[in-house]
């Protein structure tokens, strides 16, 4: 039986997305997925070494990666008018916060692209996605990038919110803004590449059809939020959007290398690539 190293992030709406995996309820004959379960940032470094055959990544991360990955129309996370929050300690503008220290969830995360685009001039510091909060109270940064359940729980934290990401990108291009997005390695053989692209859709039509037993056990994952958090986060990031990002989806990760690429933020276009 061949084996394939899939990779996810430990937070609910991806546990959500590959509960009927994880757990067996849906399986590719032959073939043997080995999890594994780590920060996203993790993950973006993986596949930038291209040790994993499959695996969520940062869409900024797949900029780096395209000419050795393809994308699945599944399993992307889009912010339709959302995203990643800029935070800090008391009520300020974006701009305000030019030449300021920022803490951000990582190098190759799509929250520190989309910041770069929009706030040419600050000083990042790059901490675990855990701990962005803890930079931005305790005063180490002047504000901070929030990813993953840090978006809902922050006013609990006593943090203002300063801007919306996923709101500007929207603004700008009238697109949702791509957040995650699942890349397969190339060189796997192409009847085996489909066989994962189906299993993975399997398991996030699955998740919709059985939310309950799915957001129970996406909720064995969550940290910091309530059932109603989580339930509210899923459906933010793990919605109708995840079977198949459509056209829109495919767009707007185009739209997003080719707007980093134009502000020198690559040395070269990414040719975006799907699984057929």
């Amino acid at each position: 039986m061949a084996s394939v190293r899939l990779g996810h992030s430990p937070d609910a709406d991806d546990a959500f997305l590959f509960w009927g995996l994880a757990t067996g309820k849906v399986t590719v004959p032959g073939l043997q997925f080995r999890h594994y379960v780590r920060d996203i940032e993790t993950l973006n470094r993986w596949a930038i070494r291209g040790w994993i055959e499959v695996t969520a990544m940062s869409a900024h991360a797949y900029a780096h990666v395209w000419d050795r990955y393809d994308l699945l129309r599944s399993g992307m996370s889009l912010g339709r008018g959302y995203g990643p929050l800029v935070v800090a300690n008391e009520k300020r503008s974006l701009k305000s916060l030019a030449g300021q220290t920022i803490a951000v969830p990582g190098r190759l995360t799509t929250a520190y692209l989309v910041l770069r685009l929009a706030l040419a001039d600050f000083k990042p510091l790059f901490v675990r996605y855990d701990r962005v909060m803890e930079s931005v109270r305790d005063g180490t940064a002047q504000a901070g990038v929030l990813i993953h359940e840090g978006q809902l729980t922050y006013g609990e934290h006593g943090l203002q919110k300063v801007a919306d990401l996923g709101a500007w990108w929207k603004r700008r291009t009238g697109l949702p803004l791509p957040l995650g997005v699942i890349g397969v390695k190339r060189g796997i053989a192409d009847s085996t590449r489909k066989q994962i692209a189906q299993a993975i859709c399997s398991s996030i039509v699955l998740a919709h059809r059985n939310p309950q037993e799915a957001l129970g056990y996406a909720m064995r994952f969550a940290s910091g939020m309530d059932d109603r958090q989580v339930e509210r986060f899923v459906k933010m990031y793990s919605g109708p959007d995840a079977v198949d990002c459509g056209r829109e989806g495919r767009l707007a990760v185009q739209e997003l290398m080719k707007a980093a690429y134009q502000a020198n933020l690559l040395r070269c276009p990414a040719k975006v690539s799907f699984v057929r």
